[in-house]
C-alpha cells in the first residue's frame, strides 16, 4: 500500500470511529505512520481529505462502472446495479463513513455540494438507462431508478447487513419494477 493509500485509509478508520471534525491530522498521520510533513504531500488540508473520503462514501462510487456499461434488459441493469451497490457496503467503515456523511453533509458545505452533484448525477445515468432499456419516458424511468435506489438504501440501514446480495429482495423489487413498468 503506497503512502496516499495509508493516509487514506487511517483517515477513513478514524473519520468512521470519531466523525470529520474530531478527528485531527496528527492523529491520521500517527495511524498512518507518517510524518505530518508528508501529510501534506499527498492532501492540501484535512478538509481536502474529508472531501475524497466523502465521495468514495457515496453510493456513486459503488456503481459508477456500472452505469457506464450496456445491457440487455432492464433486470440485468437492475441486478448488476444492486449487486455492486451491495458488495461495496459490505466494507462496514465504508458503510459507517455513508451514514455519517450523510448525518453531517448540511453542516459541511463541500460534503452538500458533493453529495448533491454525484446523486444527481448517478440519478440521471440511472433513469437513462431504464427509460432506454424499459422504452419509458425519462420522467417515470426517473421515479423508478430513485425508488430502486431508495430500496437499496432501506436494505441497508433496515436489514441485519450481509454480503451477500440478497436475491430474493433484489429479485422480487425487479419483478415489481418490471410489472409497474407494464401496467
Amino acid at each position: 500500500m503506497d503512502t496516499r493509500e495509508r493516509i487514506l485509509k487511517a483517515a477513513k478508520e478514524l473519520f468512521a470511529e470519531k466523525g470529520y471534525d474530531k478527528t485531527t491530522v496528527d492523529e491520521i498521520v500517527e495511524r498512518a505512520g507518517v510524518a505530518k510533513g508528508t501529510f501534506y504531500n499527498y492532501f492540501k488540508s484535512k478538509e481536502e481529505l474529508i472531501k475524497i473520503v466523502a465521495l468514495q462514501s457515496l453510493p456513486y462510487s459503488a456503481i459508477r462502472e456500472e452505469l457506464e456499461k450496456e445491457y440487455e434488459s432492464l433486470t440485468e441493469f437492475l441486478h448488476s446495479i444492486a449487486k455492486a451497490y451491495i458488495v461495496y457496503y459490505c466494507d462496514p467503515i465504508l458503510r459507517s463513513l455513508f451514514f455519517y456523511t450523510l448525518a453531517v453533509r448540511s453542516k459541511i458545505k463541500e460534503v452538500e455540494e458533493i453529495h448533491r452533484t454525484f446523486c444527481t448525477e448517478a440519478i440521471s445515468k440511472g433513469a437513462k438507462k431504464i427509460s432506454q432499456l424499459a422504452n419509458v419516458d425519462e420522467k417515470t424511468a426517473m421515479v423508478v431508478f430513485k425508488a430502486f435506489y431508495g430500496a437499496l438504501f432501506s436494505r441497508l440501514v433496515f436489514a441485519e447487513y450481509s454480503c451477500t446480495p440478497d436475491v430474493d429482495y433484489v429479485s422480487e423489487l425487479i419483478k415489481l419494477i418490471e410489472k409497474s413498468l407494464k401496467n
